[in-house]
């Protein structure tokens, strides 16, 4: 009885640090393939002031960009079938802004 109780345990832990692993994973790898793409697009690294990744519920995992000469904006990128930007960009404060964007991409 003692042992299951025991195993249970471990493998309960087992399962929680691998989850939080396999989480904090998905998020790195969004993190470069975002940097990617913007590279891709022409940016350079000291255009690109930050990219932070989340982990919500929906989308999943997200990335929110700001660039070096926007930096009261944020974009928000997420990687289905392909990085690409989605929804509306907002002020650092979460406001959306009626401004013209200068990083806002098409929609596809």
């Amino acid at each position: 009885m003692k042992n299951k109780i025991i195993v249970s345990i471990l493998l309960i832990i087992l399962v929680v640090v691998g989850f939080i692993g396999f989480v904090n994973f998905k998020l790195y790898r969004l993190e470069k393939d975002v940097q990617a793409y913007l590279i891709s697009k022409g940016y350079k690294n000291d255009e690109i002031e930050s990219i932070t990744t989340h982990f919500a519920k929906v989308p999943v995992y997200s990335a929110r960009v700001i660039f070096s000469d926007e930096t009261n904006v944020i974009y928000y990128y997420l990687d289905e079938d392909g990085i690409r930007q989605f929804g509306t960009p907002t002020d650092v404060n979460g406001r959306n802004i009626d401004l013209q964007f200068k990083h806002q991409e098409p929609y596809k």
